[in-house]
This record gives C-alpha cells, sequence and structure tokens, in this order.
C-alpha cells in the first residue's frame, strides 16, 4: 500500500454510505504512506448498486466514480 496511488471508497444500506469510516481511512492513510488520488462514499447501497452486474444504477455516482478512477491515471 505505500506510496500506491489510490481510490478510496465505502458503502453501508443506509443514506450516509459509511462517510464516517470513509474519513477516518482517508485521515488515517498517511500514517501507511498512501497515495489518496480521490474518493467516494456510495450510500442506500442495496438501492444504488445492481450485484448482479457488478455496477452502480445510480447515473450521478457511476459519473463521479468514472471521476474519481480517472485521478489514478
Amino acid at each position: 500500500m505505500r506510496s500506491k496511488p489510490m481510490v478510496i471508497m465505502s458503502t453501508s444500506p443506509g443514506p450516509y454510505g459509511a462517510a464516517n469510516v470513509l474519513k477516518t481511512a482517508i485521515d488515517s492513510a498517511s500514517f501507511f504512506a498512501a497515495d489518496i488520488r480521490g474518493s467516494l462514499s456510495v450510500p442506500n447501497f442495496f438501492d444504488t448498486f445492481d450485484s448482479d452486474n457488478g455496477q452502480l444504477t445510480d447515473s450521478e455516482l457511476a459519473a463521479e466514480l468514472r471521476k474519481q478512477l480517472a485521478k489514478l491515471a
């Protein structure tokens, strides 16, 4: 994990998408020399993710994921 560029994500079945967990992970990443390039919290997992197709069903979240992943390039 040291110095590797990454996008970090969190999710939960609730409306906040484990945002507090995501914040804690981002805040502690520097202790592990992680190179956090982006992040995304995905709320309401069961409503916004199609597990059969392995993709987000919410177009705004999907666009934000693509935006965050582009930061890895």
